[in-house]
């Protein structure tokens, strides 16, 4: 089962007013046997001048205000352009004709910037792949959800340190974050693909 794994670091808690600071991706394959990383995207992101970026949001991050103006950034709608020609790449490359399931880890912050995101650069515009993934029906899971539901009907263990994305890695003896307090976007969706499809497995939904 092929599937994206989807991370952003922001500006801020507001969809529509605070900025995208890095989109990671990751398409991967998820089967009984195992998990594997077909295909990545990491794109940085100077935030356009009318969204907000707070200083402790960078802080997550580990970067500063003047990092944010560095020659690896690209603007809000480059930034845009590149996953959408990036998306495109992989439906051509994999052969894929339907949609594909988005995880993340708190799916439901993450959806609600990519949405903004996509209709501050397209306005009515529709990407084939992209745009089933903004409507309120599209195939969005959430690793925290999922671990809790497998948390109360028994298929897993409680762990321990809660659910965030490096507790759960530490239950589950897989990667962690090489750093605990700063956040990495392409890093955590690496590790959190290889946390969907435990769980999934864990769930016998695969």
């Amino acid at each position: 089962m092929k599937a994206l794994f989807l991370d952003t670091e922001t500006g801020g808690l507001d969809p529509r007013g605070d900025a995208l600071t890095s989109v990671s991706v990751v398409l991967f394959d998820m089967t009984k046997k195992g998990m594997e990383i077909l295909k990545t995207f990491n794109v940085l992101i100077t935030p356009h001048h009318t969204l907000k970026v707070s200083e402790e949001a960078l802080k997550v991050q580990g970067i500063t205000f003047e990092d944010l103006t560095k020659k690896d950034r690209v603007t809000d709608a480059e930034a845009f352009k590149a996953f959408e020609e990036w998306l495109t790449e992989v439906r051509a490359e994999y052969n894929i004709e339907d949609v594909l399931p988005i995880f993340a880890h708190n799916a439901p912050f993450d959806k609600g910037f990519i949405v903004e995101w996509f209709y501050r650069n397209t306005f009515v515009k529709q990407h084939p792949m992209f745009n089933s993934y903004t409507s309120r029906h599209a195939p969005w899971f959430c690793t925290i959800q999922i671990a809790n539901l497998l948390t109360f009907t028994g298929k897993i263990n409680k762990p321990e340190k809660g659910y965030s994305l490096n507790s759960l890695s530490e239950h589950f003896k897989l990667k962690v974050r090489e750093s605990a307090e700063v956040h990495n976007s392409l890093e955590d969706c690496l590790i959190g693909a290889e946390l969907a499809a435990i769980l999934f497995k864990k769930g016998n939904l695969v």
